[in-house]
């Protein structure tokens, strides 16, 4: 406890200035040429990138060696370079021609977005905001947001106002504040998508900002009439004592540097006490400025472009290491001073009024310090990291980390079990402010969101059971998997259906059909009052009731799971006992007798046909029975035959015998065609056949 209060002392001291006031030692590394002011610099891993108002951009060693000039014509007409930011390789360039993204490795345009394709109503881009792989564009009276990994536009904003150009860009936990031109400091809420701000009547010096950096738990912003702040925990908006024109704004652990029209300015971020620098052979500082890595390099007035030793300090620029119980550092140069502590001060910008501070201990690895946070310390943060030596203050270094102990959620439409097309398209919406990566595996790759978190995937499928799943991390390392499977069958139900028309004598009728399907859903039958389906095991049973005399037309399909279907339409053509053959009786007559009497030669004076009993009568032979040959029409039954042929219909049986014919179910129903044999008897009147004496006699007839 008493060490903690030391710190806490140390941290809070407005006194200690780590400010030296001896003389930059500056040079000149670039010389001047003719209204080629420094308007943008940015300090890379390994490389110095300086733009220029007019003739685009000069990359340097940062041993001053000059390795590339980029005047491209993606930079617009006068190639005027507005901002410049580095993202691993790739140099990002805002300038009047929009947003370029250029691999300076492989020397090639990566995306380029014209100020239309970032959805701005004008062409030129004029700020650039980095967090992880998510860049943030200013334009007039608007921003954008753009995704670096996946190359792509993500959403467009209007700032609220008149506000004028996106000057400035600074991403604090769900918010980006956006330094105007006019308007002073807007602040989008990402989630809600909602817009707050601080402009000169909020306590700001002016409207016009120039720079916005983030120290401790404020955030710091230049403008054309001086420093102001915003206090994050309380959530007001002030002026530092100064009236300084500031042209452009950087910090490095903990300290500012502005450029401004009366020269160089070093400010202490935490006191907000101030310094003039003395520049050696009259050097003044002018144009963009930018430090990393001890290097300060800014555009000199009268000589190109310039740059200073800073100290590095214990801090450096590495990034953190993100842990389990919390975060690591490691310190850079030279050892710490034996007395010498390192503490942490941590804000949570979403939670104004919750500070932790904490001690750094010694970690496993050299030169490395370990930050242990407290379980329920979770969300984004603001860390002040200070090097403390007694009661001075050495450095101080000022992050943004995120703090997640729970895996991204995930809102996943529904797929269905089966499907009969492939690709499948797999739809849901990220819940996640910190997305790190969402992938489709085994087969798919990354998945790419809209600007509302919205994605749709693409899954190709094999016939049968297909398993994938959806991975998602956040950039706190946690993962979610979400397993689906579904099965691809584009093969409609095998049914054994019956003849699609047919001829019934009663009103009802039965089937029973094999069916071969796994995964059955429905069965449509039409008419509906007329048809009884359903499916058990490997069957499907129709049942038809009701029919109507005459031609009944049924249709039945078959639907899976899948939503293939197996359809058929059948005819039924029903004939009750009661109706009549088709024809007319002497119609039939005449084609009986046809079969059995044939006249070669037509006289003049020949006598008539005669009739169907004369013409059987005269047929039969003493010993075998006179067969009739018959072809089945519609609607004839045996009954029907019987009646035609013997006067009774009730004599179906004699015909159905004769035949062979056993089956219940064929006597009623014969197909349209089929021939049959009708036996005459010479001893039974025509009329009042003996049906005894015709049955007997089937034992000993000879089919003609």
């Amino acid at each position: 406890m008493r060490m903690l209060a030391k710190i806490l002392v140390a941290l809070l001291a407005l006194g200690v200035a780590g400010v030296s006031s001896s003389p930059l030692p500056w040079k000149s590394v670039v010389p001047n040429a003719k209204d080629r002011q420094v308007s943008a610099v940015s300090i890379g891993k390994k490389m110095v990138a300086v733009g220029y108002s007019k003739g685009g951009i000069l990359l340097f060693k940062k041993d001053g060696t000059r390795v590339d000039s980029l005047v491209l014509p993606e930079f617009g007409p006068k190639r005027r370079i507005n901002d410049l930011a580095w993202w691993k390789s790739w140099l990002l360039v805002a300038s009047e021609g929009g947003l370029s993204v250029w691999d300076v490795q492989r020397k090639q345009m990566v995306v380029h977005l014209s100020g239309k394709k970032l959805g701005f109503e004008e062409q030129g881009a004029y700020s650039l905001g980095l967090r992880g792989a998510d860049l943030w564009v200013g334009g007039l009276n608007q921003l954008a947001q753009v995704s670096l990994e996946q190359k792509k536009l993500q959403s467009t904003w209007v700032v609220p106002g008149n506000s004028g150009r996106s000057q400035a860009i600074l991403v604090l936990g769900g918010w980006v504040y956006v330094g105007t031109e006019g308007e002073g400091v807007r602040i989008l809420d990402l989630m809600r998508g909602t817009w707050k701000g601080f402009d000169h009547f909020d306590g700001l010096p002016d409207g016009q900002v120039t720079g916005l950096e983030l120290i401790g738990n404020r955030v710091l912003i230049a403008t054309t009439n001086g420093l102001g702040k915003i206090d994050l925990v309380s959530e007001s908006a002030g002026k530092v004592d100064s009236t300084w024109i500031i042209t452009y704004m950087t910090q490095f652990n903990g300290m500012l540097f502005l450029n401004t029209l009366d020269g160089g300015i070093v400010v202490d971020g935490t006191t907000l006490k101030a310094q003039d620098q003395a520049f050696k052979d009259k050097l003044l500082p002018n144009g963009d400025v930018s430090i990393s890595d001890g290097i300060l390099v800014t555009g000199g007035e009268n000589n190109g472009t310039i740059w200073a030793r800073w100290p590095k300090g214990y801090l450096g620029a590495s990034s953190l290491d993100y842990l389990p119980q919390g975060f690591a550092f490691r310190l850079e140069g030279d050892t710490l001073p034996p007395d010498a502590k390192v503490g942490v001060r941590i804000w949570f910008p979403e939670r104004p009024s919750a500070v932790v501070l904490l001690e750094a201990i010694p970690g496993t690895a050299e030169q490395e310090r370990l930050v242990k946070l407290p379980d329920d310390a979770v969300g984004r943060f603001v860390v002040e990291i200070a090097t403390i030596q007694g009661n001075d203050l050495l450095e101080r270094r000022t992050l943004q980390m995120y703090r997640d102990r729970s895996p991204p959620t995930l809102d996943l439409d529904a797929i269905p079990p089966f499907v009969r097309e492939t690709p499948l398209i797999v739809r849901g919406n990220v819940l996640e402010k910190t997305l790190s990566t969402l992938e489709l595996v085994p087969k798919g790759g990354k998945i790419v969101l809209d600007a509302q978190g919205g994605f749709e995937a693409k899954v190709k499928l094999e016939p049968g059971m297909n398993s994938f799943e959806i991975v998602a991390r956040d950039q706190a390392g946690n993962e979610v998997r979400f397993p689906m499977q579904t099965v691809l069958d584009n093969a409609p139900p095998e049914i054994t259906w019956p003849a699609t028309k047919d001829t019934v004598t009663e009103p009802s009728l039965h089937w029973q059909m094999a069916m071969k399907e796994s995964h059955f859903k429905s069965i449509t039958a039409e008419p509906a009052d007329k048809v009884v389906a359903n499916a058990s095991d490997s069957l499907l049973i129709v049942t038809l009731h009701d029919l109507q005399n005459g031609r009944n037309f049924i249709n039945i399909a078959v639907e899976d799971e899948a939503g293939n279907i197996s359809q058929n339409k059948f005819e039924i053509y029903m004939l009750d006992e009661r109706s009549r053959i088709v024809q007319s009786m002497d119609d039939q007559a005449k084609a009986a007798a046809a079969t059995i009497v044939r006249v070669d030669t037509v006289y003049k004076d020949a006598p008539p046909c005669p009739t169907l009993k004369e013409a059987v009568v005269q047929a039969v032979s003493v010993d075998k029975p006179f067969i009739i040959r018959y072809t089945m029409k519609r609607g004839e039954t045996l009954r029907l035959i019987a009646e035609k042929f013997y006067g009774d219909r009730e004599m179906f049986m004699a015909v159905a015998k004769y035949n062979k014919i056993f089956d219940a179910e064929e006597m009623c129903r014969l197909p349209i065609g089929k021939l049959i044999l009708v036996p005459i008897w010479k001893d039974i009147d025509h009329g009042k056949w003996n049906v005894k004496q015709g049955m007997e006699s089937f034992g000993k007839v000879v089919v003609q």
